[in-house]
């Protein structure tokens, strides 16, 4: 029974995986995460009838994204883990990303505003083939090779 919390973009959000069933809370509005997150995170178990200290582990975004709501995030689950000794799970936007994709090679790429990118490629078992950039569109480099393209747009 992982905890997982997103607040690295616009929304925060927080899900729970209990018996099956998906509890899911986010955000109406943008830029509220740090308002918010705590209110999703006790919606979440209190609609599966969880408490804290029963869930197994923290998943916690870790960016790309707002530099702000990354920070946000991180603190929370820090004090979660922290206070329930339990373990924190990590991971990149990018890599979630590929949860939408079949098992083919690909690139996951985030808007990084102004027309720059995040990008991370991957094979087709989702190992990493490159490390996470961070690009400018006008630097693309465009090959031969048919590449699925994930994006979060």
């Amino acid at each position: 029974m992982i905890l997982a919390i997103d607040t690295s973009n616009s929304k925060s959000s927080a899900a729970f995986c209990y018996n099956g069933k998906i509890f899911l809370s986010k955000d109406k509005e943008i830029g509220r995460q740090s308002e918010t997150i705590l209110t999703h995170i006790d919606n979440v178990l209190n609609e599966a009838g969880v408490k804290l200290e029963q869930v197994n582990g923290f998943a916690v975004t870790i960016g790309p994204g707002s530099f702000t709501g990354i920070r946000v995030g991180i603190a929370v689950t820090n004090m979660f883990a922290m206070v329930t000794e339990k373990l924190i799970y990590p991971i990149s936007n990018l890599e979630l990303q590929l949860i939408y994709s079949k098992p083919q090679k690909c690139k996951s790429i985030i808007d990084g505003n102004n027309q720059n990118i995040y990008v991370q490629e991957f094979d087709e078992k989702f190992n990493t083939i490159s490390e996470g950039r961070f690009l400018n569109l006008n630097h693309l480099i465009y090959s031969q090779d048919e590449i699925i393209v994930i994006s979060d747009r």
